[in-house]
């Protein structure tokens, strides 16, 4: 079952809406003052995995660097690039993490838009079995992660079913 708590991300924790056995935190980072607190909350909350999505400045380099993109009245603060994404998720304290997916999202008017990181973290002390191999998405998934993360819905559905096996419910 699904509840609706409006709260600000840096105050949640496992007192304020409990722990979860599956988190998504979808393009959310970008528009944060702080996004490696968020992490770190989203953590806190996180019981097996988390679905981290954010933009991902597409600078090669194995250096942890991000972009800053702050200004007043802007509601854009931080491009990470991959190993400053990669390094945030560490710091939070997960377990364990993988690259999912990368992607670029274009807008709406066909124009080029940013490029696009999903990490899986998990909590548990070996990879959860909610992110078997066999559960991969299937080849087309650029092109699926590009349409469901405009907005379209189910692109989760099969980690909700895994969940409810897992708790055999």
């Amino acid at each position: 079952h699904a509840r609706r708590k409006m709260i600000n991300i840096y105050d949640i924790n496992p007192d304020t809406v409990g722990r979860f056995d599956l988190v998504f935190c979808g393009s959310v980072l970008l528009h944060l003052t702080d996004p490696a607190r968020a992490l770190m909350r989203i953590q806190s909350v996180t019981q097996q995995v988390a679905v981290i999505a954010t933009v991902v400045y597409p600078l090669a380099t194995p250096e942890p660097l991000a972009r800053y993109m702050g200004e007043p009245g802007g509601f854009t603060w931080w491009y990470p690039n991959r190993a400053a994404f990669e390094a945030m998720v560490r710091s939070a304290g997960f377990a364990g993490w993988e690259w999912f997916s990368e992607f670029r999202l274009d807008y709406a008017d066909g124009q080029p838009g940013p490029y696009h990181g999903v990490i899986r973290a998990w909590n548990t002390p070996q990879r959860p079995a909610l992110l078997d191999d066999s559960d991969q998405p299937p080849t087309n998934l650029v092109k699926e992660k590009v349409t469901l993360s405009a907005g379209g819905a189910g692109w989760l559905d099969p980690y909700k079913e895994k969940v409810r096996g897992l708790l055999g419910r």
